[in-house]
């Protein structure tokens, strides 16, 4: 799979779930699911790519899992998010059957990935009825400079994931793709100090055009349910 040493090494370093900026950062994308997608809580999640559990922990619902290829990020999620199955597994053959779950999600997962069309759709075959991304926006001016000056992304092609892109391998694995741009905490990043005001502004809709994160639903049906949300 994709960087395993860098995985490995990198996820005693990564803040914990309950780390006050982390749960800004899950619960600002998580709520806005929840006002889009009715009954979230009484749904069954996969989480793909789910390193340490940051999302899984604050899914609303019990019956979830977690996968990641990294063993060392799958025994820092057993540590921290109890009672919930975690699975070294490989993204690209998830060990599940068709519609497992009712959805399956991933965050800040598919731009890591060599080859992400073939990840998605793995995620929309075992789906019963939605694929749900969270990712980076690649143009939102810090994710801009982390891409360009961190040494931690691929240069040459993380620039490439614009909501444009999403939208065509969306559509290549079946799902009919709606999405927003969200957020301007960065997990692991973002200053304890400064997370109130980031909080803040996110609250405020005419600047959500500049979030660093697109939030994007894939439908596995033909459904009017999400009208309203920006298409990019």
């Amino acid at each position: 799979m994709e960087k395993t040493e860098f995985w490995s090494d990198y996820a005693p370093k990564r803040r914990e779930p309950t780390h006050p900026v982390v749960e800004s950062f899950v619960t600002g994308k998580l709520n806005f699911l929840s006002s889009r997608i009715s009954g979230l809580e009484g749904r069954s999640i996969l989480d793909v790519g789910c390193g340490n559990g940051r999302f899984t922990y604050h899914f609303p619902t019990k019956n979830k899992v977690g996968i990641d290829f990294s063993v060392e990020m799958i025994k820092r999620a057993r540590q921290l998010v109890r009672d919930v199955p975690f699975i070294v597994g490989n993204g690209y053959k998830l060990p599940f059957r068709d519609r497992s779950f009712n959805v399956v999600f991933a965050g800040c997962y598919l731009h890591n990935l060599g080859d992400p069309l073939q990840a998605l759709s793995e995620m929309a075959r075992v789906a019963r009825e939605y694929v749900i991304l969270v990712e980076p926006n690649p143009f939102a001016i810090p994710i801009m400079l982390f891409n360009l000056f961190s040494g931690e992304e691929r240069r040459n092609t993380v620039f490439r994931f614009t909501m444009k892109y999403y939208r065509d391998i969306f559509s290549k694995a079946g799902l009919e793709m709606y999405g927003t741009t969200r957020g301007f905490i960065t997990p692991n990043r973002t200053p304890v100090w400064f997370q109130p005001i980031l909080t803040y502004l996110e609250r405020l809709a005419f600047i959500t055009w500049f979030g660093c994160y697109f939030v994007i639903i894939g439908e596995k049906r033909s459904s009017n349910l999400y009208q309203g949300i920006s298409q990019g």
